[in-house]
């Protein structure tokens, strides 16, 4: 009776509450439990014991070796281990992956507003930083592009490109064409930069139609141009804003109208007409207002128009070979007469010309040995320059009575040892003459005849009347029906000056047009 067990007791007795931590000494001592208060319990293992079964029907029994935390079923989120919660992170990272995966795949409405503003964020940076950081060629960088394009070519003056220069350009020394056009248009760059930029685009269109055409398609670099010519504050800048509308005008359509629609005729007259300017100024100034003035055709060598003289017009017309023109210079002509004093300073100035004797380092000739940095006050530069731009002028018949003092000046430089004066000053006496030479001089050349206008029936000038009979010299001109007696030397007509005064004196006119002036080097500059 004594070890009968009351089973009533042992399943009222409660079974004290499990301590924190269970040690045993023995691996034989071992606890048995319930299924019941096992069912009731939840024990986490840390390292590699496996979790203990607590499935119905069984025994869980538990390890005693090992200390282990006991933990409270009432709050199970808190009790996880790290392994779990780590478990845990990993899944909620996945998901928020896939989250954004899904807004990118299938954006709503509220994606597509944040990705939007995110973007003009970056837009704005970008902007900002390329408005106010370093422009996008450095000095050193246009001193490179320069130089290599460059070679040793230093002429002040190039009416053309160097055979290095052609074959650097070949293999893309002129790739950054574009870049160095936007230094020209950046408000941030420095004087510097920019004339260092615009002399390498003029080595990359001298010469170079293709070149020209990617420039013109730049839009607002003439504009920028243009405005660097105005800076006669700085005249290096100004020369070679001048120079670079020299070589991108010709013979380009786009680049050429360009120009006259940004009123370059304007800012080159302001450099022209300052008594301050430097001598290269003023130069590149009239040579680039020569080929704004200029009219360009689609002849396949060179876009130049050719003119000719005919029966029945009194005044040069294009030859049919040059048809059809693709850019008329008219409105510049048009805007030069009218620019008060403009076509009488270009005639003061080419008359300093023409250049004498042979060319050296002291005496230089334009179209020779020009050197940068050397010559750039050479007065000899000018002449040229001014007559290039008259030139062109006398392409408009209203021109030729404004213009009609000049000839005495193109008479002597004509004969120029210097070609590039010599070419200029007999395409202008072409454009205003009929015949290639109306220029006499008599008594040892202390008098100059001028022939004026004159064609006869039988298609003769007045060179063709050296000889004639006084009956003769009564023919008219078919066109204006001025006599040759009149109108040549030769029949004691023409326009006669003194050349070796100081002052002009008029010995006889068989024609209505009177001038008279000063001389310089015994020419006529101007009334």
């Amino acid at each position: 009776q004594h070890h009968t067990i009351d089973k009533r007791k042992l399943r009222h007795n409660k079974e004290p509450r499990a301590p924190t931590s269970i040690t045993s000494h023995t691996s034989q001592n071992s606890s048995i439990m319930p299924l019941g208060k096992m069912n009731k319990m939840r024990i986490s293992f840390s390292g590699k014991i496996p979790r203990p079964a607590a499935v119905p029907g069984e025994i869980a029994i538990v390890n005693m070796n090992m200390n282990l935390p006991m933990f409270d079923r009432r709050d199970p989120e808190k009790q996880m281990s790290q392994q779990q919660q780590e478990q845990q992170q990993r899944k909620q990272g996945r998901r928020r992956s896939g989250d954004l995966l899904s807004q990118l795949l299938f954006p709503t409405n509220k994606t597509l507003c944040a990705v939007m503003i995110g973007s003009i964020m970056v837009f704005m940076l970008l902007f900002f930083r390329d408005n106010q950081g370093a422009p996008i060629l450095s000095d050193e960088d246009l001193m490179e592009l320069l130089d290599n394009v460059k070679g040793n070519d230093n002429r002040l003056f190039r009416w053309d490109v160097t055979p290095l220069t052609i074959q650097r350009r070949g293999h893309g020394g002129c790739t950054k064409l574009p870049e160095a056009s936007e230094i020209l248009m950046d408000p941030h760059a420095t004087v510097h930069s920019q004339t260092l930029a615009a002399e390498f685009l003029t080595f990359c269109l001298t010469d170079a139609p293709t070149q020209r055409a990617r420039f013109s398609h730049i839009e607002g670099v003439h504009k920028a141009v243009i405005e660097m010519v105005r800076r006669q504050h700085d005249p290096t800048a100004s020369a070679m804003a001048a120079h670079l509308i020299y070589s991108s005008a010709f013979a380009n359509e786009k680049n050429h109208q360009a120009y006259i629609f940004e009123g370059a005729a304007e800012a080159l007259a302001e450099v022209i007409m300052d008594p301050n300017a430097l001598t290269s100024q003023i130069m590149w100034a009239a040579a680039a207002l020569q080929n704004v003035a200029a009219s360009y055709c689609s002849t396949a060598d060179d876009g130049r128009c050719y003119w000719e003289w005919t029966l029945e017009n009194p005044h040069v017309v294009l030859e049919e070979d040059s048809l059809p023109m693709i850019s008329d210079g008219i409105m510049v002509r048009e805007t030069m007469m009218k620019i008060d004093g403009l076509v009488d300073t270009l005639t003061k100035l080419a008359c300093t010309g023409p250049v004498e004797g042979s060319f050296h380092n002291d005496n230089v000739f334009p179209g020779e040995n020009t050197v940068m940095g050397r010559d750039d006050n050479n007065p000899h530069l000018i002449a040229w320059a001014a007559t290039g731009a008259l030139k062109n002028l006398a392409l408009e018949p209203t021109s030729h009575e404004r213009l009609e003092p000049v000839l005495s000046c193109m008479c002597r430089m004509k004969d120029s040892p210097d070609w590039l004066e010599q070419h200029k000053s007999s395409d202008l006496i072409l454009f205003m003459r009929r015949e290639q030479d109306p220029c006499w001089y008599r008594d040892d050349e202390a008098t100059l005849c001028i022939d004026g206008n004159f064609v006869d029936q039988d298609h003769y000038h007045c060179d063709g009347y050296k000889h004639a009979t006084e009956e003769e010299c009564q023919n008219e001109c078919v066109v204006t029906g001025v006599s040759a007696k009149q109108a040549c030397c030769e029949c004691g007509g023409g326009t006669r000056y003194r050349t070796g005064s100081s002052n002009t004196m008029l010995l006889g006119s068989g024609n209505s047009m009177l001038t008279g002036g000063a001389f310089r080097n015994d020419v006529l500059v101007g009334p």
